[in-house]
């Protein structure tokens, strides 16, 4: 009965005849847009999100061109969506711009592009708004200078004369910001930098990256030197719950076992006081496309975001994690993986590092054997709030990242730059090659937010209070394991340490897996600029230019610094 309902629906929703623009055996939307260029077919269980990645645009866009998607997130099995409309009459303005927002101040810089130089309303108001949140960013680029530039200037004719070049300016901003102050005569300014450290990225007295005023997050010393909102970096895929490992030793042995999940709290579980609703991160919604960093808000502001953004079906909960519109739980967010202590065990036995070295080996007796043995001495030890009387090593880890009981550790952050995070630190292309290959060739701006959006998540990375909470549970990991090693050797008769064994592994991994993520960056960035080299048309310039600018800002990464990893003797967390 259910099948013959929804038949009954996808009917009604394909009437004949309604945007069949080429092909008539396509059904859509009743309403979605008459001017349909392109189009792309649903598959079982698409949604927006998924849709929007396979047909390589922005969410926006999609909703934009399918009035029925922001109604219902869920796509129709079979039903053609529209990805692109037709341009028009020589002048592709329409084609492919978002709705302009009415009647209420534009919530982003994209959308004061939309409307300034795009849809050129003059609007006084607007260009108020230009001033003052352009300005302060991008060191004098005021709207009277940045249209002049426009109107007058060759390049700026052309990329006015070109929507698919216009669409970017948002994104190139650094870029263009340099051209208008050489047109006005005033001489390039250096490009804002991402300041993890101003010896190997500004310089030492470069004033656009004052030390203490940076909005680049440069107080933290973990380095030492997106993206459309909407636009998914990562596979949406439901969290585990269990995370086995298998590992064969030097001898030829193979070990095995698993360690499973301890439930985290959600977002919902935190007060709109509490220290996680005050720094919430997220990429800067005002600023949508020309920031290389994140910013920290509180539940207020990140309420207001949602509602500029204005999404089908987005709550403050389900920004902060994508997981929402799937079946699992929806979580607050952590600066450590679940899955990092079964690569740790497999790592520690086989005696291999990521980064391709060899470290001393920990018996797999230890992980297997003794690690899933209650172990009677842990019930008088000090351990994590909620898990004294676990005794079960293997279980009892898995406190360590937190839970319902112990939250100070948990951050709340933006959805898809958790999601490009997990993938990083699981090894994975930040977005996969296909991917970047064809939003070279057919989504410029795509490819561009692809390689921000990265950026974003070293700036993530690099934030002090995620620092500063990622290592409240390394003080606790080391704690346990040398609690479980002394109990180990003194029933075996050995003298191995396992907490040695995690410093070594740890930060070998962690800096093996962010040298690959800035190589992935340079190697990229690379591949656009050579791909737009040479080029006349404004959209060959304008990207070119900003790969190069991409280019320079990972080079100036030097990599993960431990400065302030805990070391020498393991103390209780909570002593």
């Amino acid at each position: 009965m259910l099948a013959v309902i929804l038949g009954f629906v996808a009917g009604f929703l394909a009437l004949p005849g309604h945007c069949l623009l080429s092909d008539p055996v396509f059904r859509a939307p009743v309403d979605t847009v008459a001017d349909c260029a392109d189009w792309i077919v649903a598959q079982p269980a698409d949604n927006c999100h998924l849709l929007a990645e396979r047909g390589h645009v922005s969410v926006g866009e999609l909703l934009s061109h399918n009035p029925a998607l922001r109604r219902n997130c869920d796509a129709v099995e079979g039903l053609s969506y529209c990805k692109e409309r037709k341009s028009t009459a020589g002048h592709e303005l329409a084609a492919r711009q978002s709705e302009t927002i009415t009647g209420s101040a534009p919530q982003s810089i994209q959308d004061l592009v939309n409307s300034l130089f795009i849809k050129q309303t003059g609007d006084k108001l607007l260009t108020t708004l230009w001033d003052a949140r352009v300005i302060p960013v991008f060191n004098s680029l005021s709207y009277a200078d940045f249209s002049d530039w426009l109107n007058r200037s060759p390049q700026g004719q052309e990329m006015r004369r070109n929507l698919a070049a216009a669409s970017l300016i948002a994104c190139g901003l650094p870029t263009l910001a340099n051209l208008v102050r050489q047109w006005i005569g005033v001489g390039p300014d250096p490009l804002i930098c991402i300041c993890y450290d101003q010896d190997t990225c500004c310089g030492p007295s470069d004033s656009s990256c004052p030390s203490g005023t940076s909005k680049l997050l440069a107080r933290s010393p973990k380095f030492s030197s997106r993206f459309e909102h909407d636009d998914e970096v990562a596979s949406l895929e439901r969290r585990a719950d269990s995370y086995p490992w298998t590992a064969t030793d030097p001898q030829g042995q193979t070990w095995s076992g698993s360690f499973t999940s301890v439930d985290w709290p959600t977002p919902r579980d935190f007060a709109a006081t509490d220290w996680q609703w005050q720094h919430a991160m997220a990429m800067d919604f005002n600023d949508d496309c020309t920031a290389f960093y994140v910013v920290e808000y509180d539940q207020a502001g990140i309420q207001a975001g949602v509602a500029g953004r204005n999404v089908a079906g987005e709550t403050i909960y389900n920004f902060l994690n994508r997981t929402a519109l799937l079946t699992s739980p929806n979580t607050a967010e952590h600066y450590i993986e679940k899955n990092l202590f079964a690569k740790f065990v497999k790592a520690a036995i086989e005696g291999n590092l990521a980064g391709g070295g060899t470290f001393t080996t920990i018996p797999g007796s230890f992980f297997q054997n003794f690690m899933n043995t209650n172990q009677a001495a842990l019930a008088n030890i000090a351990t994590m709030p909620g898990a004294q009387a676990v005794t079960l090593p293997a279980r009892r880890l898995m406190w360590t990242l937190g839970s319902g009981v112990w939250r100070d550790n948990f951050l709340l952050l933006q959805a898809n730059l958790n999601l490009m995070k997990a993938a990083i630190l699981r090894g994975n292309d930040p977005v996969a090659p296909d991917r970047m290959a064809g939003a070279m060739v057919s989504a410029p701006r795509v490819f561009v937010t692809h390689l921000r959006a990265a950026l974003n998540v070293l700036n993530y990375m690099n934030n002090a209070d995620a620092i500063s909470f990622g290592e409240n549970s390394i003080k606790a990991i080391r704690w346990e394991l040398y609690n479980y090693q002394r109990i180990f050797n003194q029933q075996n008769g050995l003298n191995i340490d396992v907490v040695a064994a995690w410093d070594t592994w740890y930060q070998d991994y962690m800096a093996e897996r962010f040298q690959t993520l800035k190589n992935w960056l340079i190697a990229n960035a690379l591949d656009g600029h050579e791909h737009w080299r040479g080029g006349t048309d404004g959209v060959s310039q304008t990207m070119e230019a900003i790969c190069s600018l991409y280019v320079g800002r990972a080079r100036a990464l030097a990599g993960l610094s431990f400065q302030t990893y805990p070391t020498g003797t393991p103390q209780s967390y909570n002593s």
